[in-house]
């Protein structure tokens, strides 16, 4: 393995209780293989071999993401992470589905260099949100403008958007990626979900999202949620 790879693994924070059943994360350190978790809270950075940096960091009660990567001349280096949960609308059942978004606000920067004694800067950060299993989907990928001889540093703020509709009480899987990556250059992402609803309605999760739109809830609440609609 290499020292990179395993400096990886020291720096790696496993933190936040998992639900039972509840769905896998991942955060990769490219070119690293994926780790998995079923964890609702993960914090991971590492070096590469030539002095390049990644963080990576998420947490499902929350409904936030943060991919960052700085990296030296030749190397090419990156982070993602990709999470699933399990939402429940909660409220009135009604005899039709309830339409609502599902929103991931993306915040973030590119920085470019431009230096004749190297090659310029590549940096690029993706997302993307996912209805799983549905076909709905909305994704997103910005790269770094090339600026000589000074560079340059790109601030953005985006957000994807997913129009659903769910009954109550029926759970429905969100997938949620948020990536960075440079060659000489830094690249930062934030996702931050929320829900857009009507009134009188709320979200819970399996593990327990109590971000914007959300209502508390449990393990055991969830479970019996759960039990119920099987």
């Amino acid at each position: 393995m290499l020292p990179w790879i395993l400096w990886l693994a020291a720096m790696s924070a496993l933190s936040g209780s998992a639900f039972a059943g509840c769905p896998e994360g991942s955060i990769q350190f490219i070119p690293a293989p994926a780790t998995t978790s079923t964890l609702a809270r993960r914090d991971t950075s590492g070096t590469g071999p030539l002095g390049g940096a990644g963080q990576a960091r998420y947490d499902l009660v929350a409904g936030t993401q943060y991919a960052f990567a700085s990296v030296a001349p030749d190397e090419n280096l990156g982070m993602a992470i990709t999470t699933t949960d399990e939402y429940e609308l909660v409220g009135v059942p009604g005899p039709a589905p309830i339409s609502f978004h599902a929103r991931l606000r993306l915040p973030g920067y590119l920085l470019t260099y431009c230096d004749p004694l190297f090659a310029t800067s590549h940096v690029s950060v993706w997302s993307y949100l996912e209805e799983e299993g549905t076909g709905q989907r909305d994704a997103t990928r910005l790269d770094g403008r090339i600026v000589c001889p000074d560079g340059t540093k790109d601030p953005f703020d985006h957000t994807l958007d997913l129009s659903v509709a769910h009954a109550v009480g029926v759970p429905f899987p969100l997938d949620l990626q948020t990536a960075a990556g440079a060659v000489f250059g830094e690249a930062s992402i934030q996702g931050v979900l929320s829900f857009v609803l009507p009134p009188g309605y709320s979200i819970q999760s399996c593990q327990g999202y109590a971000g914007s739109g959300s209502v508390p809830t449990t393990s055991t609440t969830w479970g019996a949620i759960k039990a119920r609609y099987r």
